[in-house]
């Protein structure tokens, strides 16, 4: 196992309650959850090209900042939320009470690529 180096990481009352909800939902610790998300993050950035990636054909995926700021209603952050702890389209649409294909238009409103979408 590699040697972990501790750190203290500020979060706001909401992300650190929907932290505990997601340690409790899959049944994994905060510290879990948390170098995962480092992990999607820290070793999937890519060095950009040119002033301004947003909405560029070199940066076609929008950052998780983006599509936060997209959502407008509690069903989109729940949708959003599951497809960050990496949930797949029907367990998400099972667990809310609605439909894949709502699920798929959330996903499209939030600017979710395709291939996350039908894939």
């Amino acid at each position: 196992m590699a040697r972990l180096k501790k750190t203290s990481v500020y979060l706001t009352q909401r992300e650190h309650a929907a932290l505990q909800r997601a340690a409790h939902v899959t049944r994994r610790s905060q510290s879990d959850l948390i170098r995962e998300g480092v992990r999607k993050v820290a070793f999937s950035v890519q060095p950009r090209s040119g002033p301004s990636p947003y909405g560029s054909p070199s940066h076609p995926h929008p950052t998780d900042f983006e599509i936060r700021t997209r959502v407008r209603s509690m069903l989109d952050s729940h949708v959003a939320t599951m497809h960050q702890l990496g949930s797949p389209v029907g367990s998400i649409a099972r667990e809310l009470g609605i439909s894949e294909s709502e699920v798929r238009q959330i996903f499209a409103k939030l600017g979710i690529p395709d291939e996350v979408r039908y894939g």
